[in-house]
Parts: structure tokens; C-alpha cells; sequence
């Protein structure tokens, strides 16, 4: 990598399919997203950084959309929580949801399944760094990190 290149972000996971090993094989925020009947994924404005007028800062609408993988054994009812926790690990927030993974769409015995979690204004006091992380039957999946920062005022 030269000077120039920025690092990239890997979302690192166990990707093993010797034993049971669900994964997150892609996750980011957007402003809204949709799966089609297809199991494809669309998503608009893709974001890592909310921007705030002042603080406490009201976000009305973030989307978190992972792409989840696993084996055919793992295919089936699970509970999926996600918690927004801020920069010292504090939790601010937690969503807990009931899901059917994997039932339709198995091709070589490995199943990947779309998931949109749809959270309305949400409340952040400080600018910082925050993150989004995924749990699946209380076992750590992985996380989205994103920022909150103050827009700085234009001058005239």
C-alpha cells in the first residue's frame, strides 16, 4: 500500500464452514434499503458519518443492512439483537428481533440471507465514534462502526 491508499475497513469473522459459523459477509448504514423477491439487496445513501447541526442531535432514520452466511444446519428461526453502543462501549440502545434465515436459499449446502433493521430516531448526545454491533442467538456476528460529528458552520 503507498502513502496515498487509504487502509480499507474488513469486517473480520470466522468463515469456516467446518463447523457451525454464521457470519456477516458485508454490513453498512444507509438512509433505507429493500430485498426483492430475488434476495437482492438495494440500498440509498450508504453512510459512515452522521452529520449534526448541534448536540443533543436527533437522527430521524438509519437503516443497518448486513448480508448474513452460513451453513444449511444453521438455516432456520433466530433471534437477531443489535446494539448502539458509543465510543466507551456503553450501550445506548438495543433492538432484539425474531428472523427466519436461510430457509429458501441454500446453494451448495451454504445459505445467505439479507437482513434490514429499519431504527427511527435515534438520540445522540456528543460527536463521536459509535457502532452497531450484531449478535444472532446471543453469539457475537460483527459490527458497523460510524462517526457523529458537528457540521462546521459555513462562512459567508
Amino acid at each position: 500500500m503507498n502513502s496515498q491508499q487509504k487502509p480499507s475497513t474488513v469486517l473480520q469473522s470466522q468463515n469456516s464452514f467446518d463447523q457451525q459459523s454464521m457470519f456477516v459477509k458485508y454490513a453498512f448504514l444507509a438512509e433505507s434499503a429493500h430485498i426483492d423477491a430475488k434476495g437482492n439487496i438495494t440500498a440509498v445513501a450508504i453512510f459512515d458519518t452522521v452529520l449534526a447541526p448541534g448536540f443533543p442531535a436527533l437522527r430521524r432514520d438509519i437503516t443497518l443492512v448486513a448480508q448474513l452466511e452460513g451453513t444449511a444446519s444453521e438455516a432456520g428461526d433466530h433471534k437477531i439483537t443489535v446494539e448502539l453502543r458509543d465510543e466507551d462501549s456503553n450501550r445506548l440502545a438495543e433492538m432484539a428481533l425474531p428472523i427466519a434465515l436461510g430457509s429458501s436459499k441454500l446453494l451448495h449446502g451454504i445459505f445467505r440471507s439479507g437482513v434490514i433493521l429499519q431504527m427511527h430516531d435515534l438520540v445522540f448526545k456528543n460527536a463521536g465514534h459509535y457502532e452497531f454491533v450484531m449478535f444472532v442467538n446471543g453469539r457475537f456476528l460483527g459490527r458497523v462502526t460510524f462517526a457523529v460529528q458537528k457540521v462546521q458552520a459555513r462562512e459567508a
